[in-house]
Parts: C-alpha cells; structure tokens; sequence
C-alpha cells in the first residue's frame, strides 16, 4: 500500500513538473483559435442532423377545388391524431400516399443543409416528436416529424452577476479574530450609508478591483471560490451581504445586478482554445523530453566505476 501511494505521489509530482515547465511554453494566439474555428465549420462538424418521418396525402384532381379540399382535411384530421397520441409511423403505414409509406415514412438522417426545400424552414424549429403543422405545395400535402436529432450546436445560456467587493485579510499584522471583526466594521458602514467604491479603495485588500471600487465585474458560475460564489447566489440585488469567510479571508459584498447570458461562442472559443493548447502541448512535451534526456548526466560509482570510461567511449565514438 505504501509502495503505490509513493508510486502515485511520483506521478503526480512528475504531472506537475511538466505542466509547469512545458505549459510555460505553450502559447495559443487568438488567430489560431479563429483558424481552428474556421476549419471545424468548413468541415460541418456543428451542423445539425435530423431523422425524419413523412406523410404524403396527393390530391387526386389538383385543378377540382373540393379534391384540393378533401385532401387538406384528411392531412388536418391525421396531424391532430398525432398530436393527440396516435403513433406517426402508423399513420404512415396506414395513409400515406409517399413511397416511403411502408417504412413508417422514415426519411432516414438528413442534414440541415440537404433537407428539401418545402420543410427546411420548419423541421429546425420542430421538437423532437412534434409533428409539423400541414405544409401544402403543388403535388399535396405534407407531414413531418423529427424523430430524432443529433449534433449542431445548441444554445448555453448561464446566470451572471455583476458583484463588486471588499476583501479584508488575515495577516501577520492582523489576526484572523481582528479580521473579521474589521470585515464587521466595514459591514457596518456601508449600512449605515458608507459609499462602497470609496471604502473599497481605501480599506480592501484586493488591490486590482479594489483600486476600481471593489468591480469584479459580470461573474459566471464557477469563476469564484464556492463559499463567494455561494453567498453571491444567496445575495439579493443590491444588499450589502456578509461578512462571508472564504480561503482568501472575509469578503462584504453586493450584487448590482443579473441577467441571463449566451455563452454559447465564448464556450465555443474555450473548447477550441483547449484542443489546441493539448495539441501543441504534447508536442512540446516530446520535445522538453528529448532536451532534458540530452542534458543529462550520469556517473557510476563503486564497483561500476569502470563503466564511466566505457560511456565515454562509448560518446567518443
């Protein structure tokens, strides 16, 4: 037991070097993630693709105008039985006029960009299982239904909050007992009126936003410490809340203000900028590797002493 934890020490102390040493040389360039971005598109990695169903009800004398009617009630009359639960494949089988109508009108995977042109505005739209309203054109009328959907890039949206605060530190000057009893104080200030951007800069010992007023700026989930993060959730817009103790010591703070954010392309960015620094990573490694192996030194003592002169042939040659 004890040999594999040193074992794992020894792995997780080697992981460390490296990342310190190699990722200090990796350097990724906001044109190589816009190029990486690029690339993915051309190949049509986020376009979506869906599995379609299909109904086909063919008017039989396209220029008799109660034919024309009768057609587009009966396609009325069997998207309600969807909609009320009947199964669409059934449907399919049992009324559909398309040559498809035997598979359940399965239509197969299509992409986004090769759906026909009567439902390529409308199957985007479409939950899966939802049928679509009744879509006419010249040779009758039509149903679709996604049945299933894969790929493309859907929309992420997060809370963020705009917080500012103020940190006071335990120190070798202050006790953590005197630090929060200053965190007190300063809570105590700002409720009896204090300007908040002013006592930040003067009392704060975070010296970047305290210099700008205490503004951390818009916050998104997992940016902070969980114990700030949690009282920022906890905080209602506007109120002074705290004293809070996190690792870096004991925070007032306030949120000014929420809302709700598509980080869709952000988080699009970050993956690529990920993929690309793993790359050049290992890579690099590879390369610090060989430096380090031709770097190295080795001096036998003892009864192997012999060897060094070996190895110096050995080199020499």
């Amino acid at each position: 037991y004890q040999q594999a934890r040193e074992q794992i020490r020894n792995e997780m102390l080697t992981s460390r070097v490296q990342q310190r040493r190699v990722g200090n040389r990796v350097r990724v360039t906001d044109r190589e993630v816009e190029n990486y971005l690029k690339a993915q598109e051309a190949r049509g990695a986020n376009e979506p693709e869906y599995r379609l169903a299909y109904i086909f009800i063919e008017v039989d004398e396209p220029g008799n105008e109660a034919s024309v009617d009768a057609a587009r009630a009966k396609a009325e009359e069997l998207r309600q039985q969807i909609v009320e639960g009947r199964d669409f494949r059934e449907v399919a089988v049992a009324e559909s006029d398309a040559s498809n109508a035997l598979e359940g009108g399965d239509m197969g995977w299509r992409a986004e960009s090769q759906l026909p042109s009567l439902v390529a505005p409308v199957v985007p739209e479409l939950n899966v299982g939802q049928p679509s309203e009744v879509l006419e054109n010249n040779s009758g009328f039509h149903l679709v239904q996604v049945m299933d959907r894969r790929g493309g890039e859907q929309q992420q949206f997060v809370q963020q909050h705009r917080v500012r605060h103020i940190l006071v530190q335990p120190s070798d000057a202050l006790t953590e007992a005197q630090a929060e009893q200053r965190a007190r104080e300063i809570y105590q200030q700002l409720k009896d009126g204090a300007d908040f951007a002013e006592l930040a800069r003067e009392e704060s010992d975070d010296a970047v936003s305290g210099s700008d007023g205490g503004n951390l700026g818009w916050v998104s989930p997992g940016q902070m410490v969980p114990a700030f993060e949690q009282a920022m959730l906890d905080a209602r817009v506007g109120e002074i809340y705290g004293p809070v103790r996190s690792r870096f010591g004991w925070h007032i703070l306030q949120v000014q203000e929420r809302r709700r954010q598509d980080v869709t392309e952000a988080n699009k960015e970050a993956q690529a900028r990920q993929a690309i620094y793993q790359r050049k990573f290992e890579t690099e490694l590879q390369n610090w590797l060989r430096e380090i192996r031709d770097e190295a030194f080795v001096e036998f003592k003892g009864e192997y002493a012999d060897m060094n002169n070996a190895s110096e042939g050995d080199a020499a040659s």
